[in-house]
């Protein structure tokens, strides 16, 4: 196992990883922060849109349409090309 160096604490720690050895990595203590914050995140995510749902726009009710018909989808209909 080789040292590396955690990219938010500066600690060094033990891995094998190549990302964390080449500067990218989190020690054990910062990753299991990182986990918990995201967490956090997907928890309060997750709340505002379960009292406030996402309302299909034109492009998402026109492909929905297409679907059903049993027709292609077109670059040029989603307004790609």
């Amino acid at each position: 196992m080789t040292t590396a160096k955690c990219f938010v604490c500066n600690q060094e720690y033990g891995s094998d990883n190549p990302d964390d050895l080449a500067g990218d990595g989190r020690c054990p203590k910062c990753e299991e922060m990182r986990k918990a914050v995201a967490f956090k995140v997907d928890i309060e995510i997750a709340e505002k849109r379960k009292h406030n749902p996402l309302v299909p726009n034109e492009r998402s009710e026109m492909i929905k349409e297409l679907f059903e018909k049993g027709g292609q989808i077109r670059a040029r209909d989603l307004g790609i090309f």
